[in-house]
């Protein structure tokens, strides 16, 4: 396991091998959660650190400092709620949900733009998670706002649609 942790760490996660890589270590679960976490610890770069907060999500432990991890990505870069999600742990709805109350809405018609919201909002799904009322409010006032504003916006929040069952 070692070798294969320094391997990753030196690499990108970006690339095949080191994708690999940390997706062979996943197999040996508990065997990787120590080295894991420590080449986690001392990661100097964030695709690193992505990297291998994605292996201890599915490591298929339960260990409270993978759970911190693994908020932390979130924090750092929402693109990870999916991470949390498959770590599977329902305390999470609560940290996404605070991602939720952080996160303001582009209003532009970039396809690339909320990406991170439909991160969380899929997260929270995943989990058994829904919005607080006050969220799901907020979220329809801010899309109608945004699809008012560009017909190209309009047409890309259909992907929000089947997020506003969770409110």
């Amino acid at each position: 396991v070692a070798p294969m942790i320094q391997a990753a760490a030196q690499g990108d996660p970006d690339q095949v091998l080191c994708a690999r890589i940390l997706e062979v270590l996943r197999w040996f679960g508990p065997l990787a959660i120590e080295p894991a976490l420590r080449a986690y610890a001392e990661a100097e770069r964030d695709e690193v650190r992505w990297g291998f907060a994605g292996l201890l999500s599915e490591c298929g432990v339960r260990d409270e400092r993978i759970f911190q991890v693994l908020i932390e990505e979130v924090r750092r870069d929402a693109l990870s709620a999916g991470q949390l999600a498959r770590y599977g742990d329902h305390r999470a709805v609560d940290h996404l949900r605070r991602e939720i109350d952080r996160y303001e809405v582009e209003a532009g018609g970039d396809p690339q733009a909320n990406w991170e919201l439909m991160e969380i909002l899929q997260a929270i799904e995943d989990l058994g998670g829904a919005l607080t009322a006050e969220q799901a409010e907020r979220l329809r006032s801010l899309l109608q706002r945004r699809r008012e504003r560009s017909p190209v916006a309009a047409a890309l929040d259909s992907f929000f649609a089947p997020f506003e069952r969770l409110a």
